[in-house]
């Protein structure tokens, strides 16, 4: 694990394997151990690189959580330290408006692009919006900090971590862990202006390769890949119907093979 440092602390990130470069990007409440079973398998032929956004995982966790607009910037400060002009972006969760944040601004810069449950825009399903009033209030917001609602409520709901609980449920034992969390998970109410923005410009990626890895027994998100495939209908798509929301943590192996597949055919 290395560290980047940033005016609002260090971001750590895991930067192995050899090859062309992929990135990947976690969602909420995670962080970069999320893809460990996918690095595993792809960093013989790939370099992969995963950030852990601020206030998660091994990263600072400073007292006031970070809007996701200032995650992209430090996704972008990250590949620059890198040296990293062109690669393939693959993001789950809240990965998916980040990395689009920054790929609809440049979007020649992106080889290809994989989604894994994830959202195109604002999320329009009326539970998603419903959950992100929750937890922007303060009721949500003391729920996820104080009493850790989100990993002991929510990602059960959503179909658990499997065999990845153990380590990703370690960072969030205490509140300044999880404020983080928190501030991501009322983004989807707060920062709605923010995603429709980003919605507005996923057009811009048309002719970037994309391919769609679904877990539909996800309750949240479980069927956006549909909204996916209406603004690109040339994407890939594979489904695994038993898989909730965290497909890395749950499908690892069969999501790395699926991966180095398309990845090596773009």
């Amino acid at each position: 694990m290395q560290h980047l440092s940033t005016p609002t602390g260090a971001l750590a990130y895991t930067d192995v394997g050899a090859g062309p470069a992929v990135v990947l990007l976690h969602g909420n409440p995670t962080a970069a151990a999320l893809w460990q079973p996918v690095i595993a398998r792809l960093a013989p032929h790939w370099r992969c690189i995963a950030p852990t956004w601020i206030g998660f995982g091994r990263s600072a966790h400073p007292a006031t959580p970070l809007r996701p607009a200032t995650h992209a910037a430090h996704l972008a400060a990250l590949l620059q330290h890198l040296n990293i002009e062109r690669f393939a972006l693959v993001a789950h969760d809240w990965g998916g408006p980040i990395g689009c944040a920054l790929a609809t601004r440049q979007p020649a810069r992106i080889r290809a692009l994989a989604l894994c449950n994830t959202w195109p825009g604002a999320p329009q399903a009326v539970h998603a919006r419903l959950f992100g009033r929750l937890m922007a209030s303060r009721l949500g917001q003391r729920a996820v900090v104080r009493h850790d609602a989100f990993a002991r409520v929510v990602v059960p709901l959503v179909g658990g971590w499997g065999p990845l609980h153990r380590a990703l449920r370690k960072y969030q034992q205490t509140p300044a862990q999880r404020r983080g969390s928190a501030r991501l998970a009322a983004s989807l109410h707060t920062e709605r202006p923010w995603l429709r923005r980003i919605g507005r410009r996923l057009r811009r990626l048309r002719n970037v390769p994309l391919w769609l890895g679904w877990g539909t027994a996800d309750p949240a998100f479980g069927g956006t890949w549909a909204r996916w495939r209406r603004l690109f209908p040339d994407a890939h798509l594979r489904r695994w119907p038993r898989a909730g929301h965290y497909l890395p943590a749950v499908r690892g192996p069969a999501l790395a093979r699926a991966l180095h597949c398309f990845l090596s055919s773009v």
